[in-house]
């Protein structure tokens, strides 16, 4: 027996049969699971070998990982914590959703009670405004009397907010009758308080004063805002105003004018000049020497003076939204001379609006016109 030798085959597994040997075991360290056939012969020291080969079946079971059961408890469980990330994350999302709403409602709250507030404020404010408006109205002077001395004439008086840096102011002094266009610093409240500090010196200068020279009325005019205003040589303040002034002589026609930085339009004779003056601002050019000039000029019948603020020519619009410049101004009235005055003024009104469309206005506009009768 000693002298047996062995041969074997593990189908599924070896590819041939073994070598011979007096090894009666056989060693399969790892197969992987299924199901295997063993076969095994026996040979003598002679060579002979048994007739019949033993063979049989051996299964390897499948380790617990490759169950059915395994595959769904696994299945099962990922979808589980799928399920529970997702629900984790909605309750997180709504608590934060919660809490956005919470403080939502709180910023909302404030916003709300600030616009009330400052919806008071603003009420407040532009009642404040709209009462410096009546007040400015009441220092503006009748425009009767102007009508009464030239009843071809027109006052076009459009403020760009509530009240106005522009205003215009008329007197008669004897048998003067002056008429002043000034643009003051500003626009709105800043430049009504100007408008009507300015308007208090102009009756000051008249009638305390009496002086009716419009070279000398500007002069005058500017040693008593800086005055009022206290500017030193270390005043910052550099509020001022530009304007014309004309004044007639109601029996012969004669016309004084002076200005500062505007100047007035004069047409006579199917004629148009534009008088300039020299550029020179009312308190608003610190310690210079300023020069103002007299022009006189003789009047006849049918002759047109025009005095203005920058408003109008200053106004962007038109199809290219450009301004309409001194140029354009002047074309338009030259093509109104020979309307009425109470049609001029309402051809500048429409005009004025049509040409400044959807735009904002940004200026104060005013334009005074007076036709000898």
């Amino acid at each position: 027996p000693e002298g047996v030798k062995y041969q074997f085959f593990l189908e599924g597994y070896d590819l041939d049969w073994s070598e011979s040997s007096t090894n009666n075991i056989a060693s399969y360290p790892r197969i992987d699971d299924g199901t295997y056939t063993f076969y095994v012969k026996a040979c003598n020291n002679d060579g002979f070998c048994s007739e019949e080969t033993l063979a049989f079946e051996i299964t390897i079971a499948a380790p617990f990982w490759k169950k059915w059961w395994f595959f769904i408890l696994v299945i099962g469980g990922i979808a589980f914590l799928v399920v529970f990330i997702i629900k984790k994350r909605e309750a997180n999302q709504k608590e934060i959703q919660k809490k956005l709403e919470i403080e939502l409602d709180k910023r909302t709250l404030e916003v709300v009670k600030k616009n009330e507030e400052l919806e008071e404020k603003n009420i407040n404010i532009t009642d404040s405004i709209n009462y410096a408006l009546r007040i400015q109205k009441s220092i503006l002077p009748s425009k009767s009397l102007m009508k009464k001395h030239f009843p071809e004439s027109f006052v076009y008086y459009q403020p760009r907010d509530i009240v106005s840096g522009d205003f215009y102011w008329y007197e008669k002094i004897g048998n003067k009758f002056i008429v002043a266009c000034a643009d003051c610093t500003g626009h709105g409240v800043p430049g009504a308080f100007m408008s009507m500090i300015t308007s208090t010196l102009f009756k000051e200068i008249a009638h305390q004063y009496k002086i009716t020279e419009p070279s000398k009325f500007l002069y005058k005019l500017d040693e008593l805002l800086n005055n009022t205003l206290k500017k030193s040589e270390k005043s910052k303040i550099h509020d001022g105003l530009d304007m014309s002034i004309a004044v007639f002589d109601l029996d012969t026609n004669h016309l004084s004018f002076s200005g500062a930085y505007r100047p007035i339009i004069l047409f006579r004779d199917s004629q148009w000049e534009r008088i300039k003056t020299t550029s020179f601002s009312i308190g608003g050019d610190d310690f210079v020497d300023k020069v103002f000039k007299t022009i006189d000029v003789q009047l006849k019948k049918g002759d047109i003076v025009y005095l203005f603020s920058d408003g109008f020519p200053d106004q962007f619009g038109g199809p290219k939204g450009k301004k309409l410049y001194m140029k354009g101004f002047e074309a338009l009235l030259e093509n109104s001379v020979d309307l009425k005055m109470v049609e001029q003024h309402l051809m500048l009104k429409k005009f004025y609006d049509d040409w400044k469309g959807h735009l904002k206005q940004v200026d104060d506009v005013l334009v005074m016109g007076i036709k000898i009768e």
